[in-house]
């Protein structure tokens, strides 16, 4: 199976994840969106000794009581990918998801395993509530694996919480989640392989 296979068809297993976690996290309200957002995203995939980078824009507008028009731009290396498409609040984020999916370029994998994982402070830690400091140790297998709320960090001029995931002394996760806007500010992953995927806000307009 190639890296974009793999990348793909971990992006098809959190489309319904991501999902379900937009409808049951009311606290933090990850991917809820006004209808009035514009996202930009740095985003960067290194693999193989081979590093390539590029940018992911998303606007938002609202097109009635509870629609959503969505359009999305990607440039990864020589690869670019375009989508508009039109939802209710509810299918907002799978949709976004099945049309990054849909564009076939490995942008939209990356996006879907960093910007449309489910939030961290949500997955590993079970509650909506991020706190510094908050966290866990446990230890599987012979290995050490915490999560952990470590800090605030500002990023485009917009504060969020850094939460990070290790497996020993490796990051294997780390987003800066604010909750008060629908998508991550940052977020970091490492495959096992010591691939890696970054995104990080650029601009952002609400």
């Amino acid at each position: 199976m190639s890296r974009n296979d793999r990348l793909l068809t971990f992006f098809l297993m959190l489309a319904l994840v991501v999902t379900a976690s937009s409808v049951s996290s009311q606290a933090c309200k990850p991917y809820t969106f006004q209808g009035t957002e514009h996202f930009k995203y740095a985003i960067k995939t290194t693999s193989d000794g081979e590093t390539r980078t590029g940018h992911f824009t998303l606007d938002i507008e609202k097109a009635g009581e509870d629609k959503f028009t969505v359009a999305f731009n990607s440039v990864l290396g020589d690869n670019e990918a375009s989508s508009t498409t039109t939802a209710t609040a509810d299918e907002l984020p799978g949709k976004i998801m099945m049309s990054l999916i849909m564009s076939g370029n490995e942008a939209g994998a990356i996006l879907g395993a960093t910007l449309f994982t489910p939030m961290l402070g949500m997955m590993f830690m079970g509650t909506s509530e991020l706190e510094v400091g908050s966290g866990w140790t446990r230890t599987e297998d012979g290995k050490k694996i915490s999560f952990k709320v470590e800090e605030k960090e500002t990023v485009s001029g917009q504060e969020g919480y850094r939460c990070v995931f290790r497996e020993d002394d490796t990051i294997k996760y780390l987003q800066v989640i604010s909750p008060d806007i629908g998508l991550p500010l940052r977020v970091s992953v490492t495959d096992d392989d010591g691939s890696t995927h970054e995104s990080e806000l650029i601009e952002y307009k609400k």
